[in-house]
């Protein structure tokens, strides 16, 4: 899944997107609205970005998982060590509760740092939304969809939009990394 961030001026302006989008498909629940104030767009109707849009929590429990296999991989040398040191049968469904402990303790670990680290987008552009402006992330499952939001987001020549590759390319690697 891809995310394709639009910077919108205001609160018109983002539920006619909005609506252009719904009306060419693109599901509700797959538009998040980063705004000043919860209470406007409960108002509206619109869907506010929660901690996973807002936040770097999913890249780092996939980073994190990543981590936890270089501790799966300490922890099964120090169990065949012990094994192989005491004449002892190696069982393995010790070896999977040891890696699932290890990439757990990895994901679990990265996501308390992820949590806390503002999704580079949504950080740069905060000074925009607290002057009134809002940032749509819409979750892209295809390329059919990009296209669609990326239709929509150029019939309007105000908007400023952007992908995750984007992301990287002009703001940097997402923190953690």
């Amino acid at each position: 899944m891809e995310h394709l961030y639009i910077l919108v001026s205001d609160l018109v302006v983002t539920k006619q997107v909005m609506q252009e989008l719904r009306e060419k498909g693109i599901p509700k629940v797959q538009i998040h609205i980063v705004g000043e104030r919860s209470d406007i767009l409960e108002n509206a109707g619109l869907n506010e970005a929660n901690l996973i849009q807002t936040t770097d929590l999913v890249p780092s429990v996939k980073r994190g998982a990543l981590m936890g296999v270089s501790l799966v991989i300490l922890l099964c040398s120090a169990y065949y060590y012990i094994a192989y040191k005491h004449e002892l049968e190696i069982h393995p469904i010790i070896l999977m509760g040891l890696a699932a402990i290890g990439v757990a303790m990895g994901a679990w670990g990265s996501s308390l740092i992820g949590i806390n680290l503002k999704n580079p987008f949504v950080d740069r552009f905060k000074g925009y939304v607290k002057q009134g402006a809002y940032i749509m992330i819409v979750d892209s499952h295809n390329d059919h969809e990009k296209q669609i939001i990326i239709t929509a987001a150029t019939l309007h020549p105000e908007l400023k939009w952007a992908t995750d590759e984007d992301l990287e390319e002009n703001f940097g690697p997402p923190r953690g990394n």
